[in-house]
């Protein structure tokens, strides 16, 4: 049997993978751009909700070990503003960088909530 911080990680990383995971099909690349810095947002903003519920020692630990996914990601996300305000497509480069750091951190925000016994 689960427990309720078991379900509402399962839940929580459905939500963020189905949202990573979006039909992308038929968008500008600025549409395209825009909801993965959302997305990314958005995830960093999960990351932010739970630090702050941690005890100092752990909060320190989690933002120390979140910064050079966070910085990773920021990156990926204005190198695709600069090829979409260029006029260009998006590179399949930028898009696994910016993956590969959203999905870092949603590894980081179910590690805080397993650490705080999903509460």
């Amino acid at each position: 049997m689960r427990t309720k911080s078991q379900v509402f990680i399962v839940g929580l990383l459905a939500v963020l993978l189905l949202a990573g995971c979006a039909n992308m099909g038929g968008k500008t690349s600025i549409d395209q751009a825009i909801q993965y810095r959302s997305l990314f947002n958005s995830t960093l903003s999960s990351f932010t909700t739970n630090l702050a519920t941690m005890p100092q020692p752990a909060q320190q630990k989690y933002a120390a070990m979140a910064v050079p996914f966070a910085s990773s990601g920021v990156l990926a996300l204005d190198t695709m503003d600069a090829m979409v305000a260029g006029g260009g497509a998006i590179d399949p480069a930028s898009v696994q960088q910016y993956l590969a750091a959203k999905n870092a951190l949603i590894d980081l925000i179910a590690k805080m909530i397993l650490e705080k016994g999903g509460k």
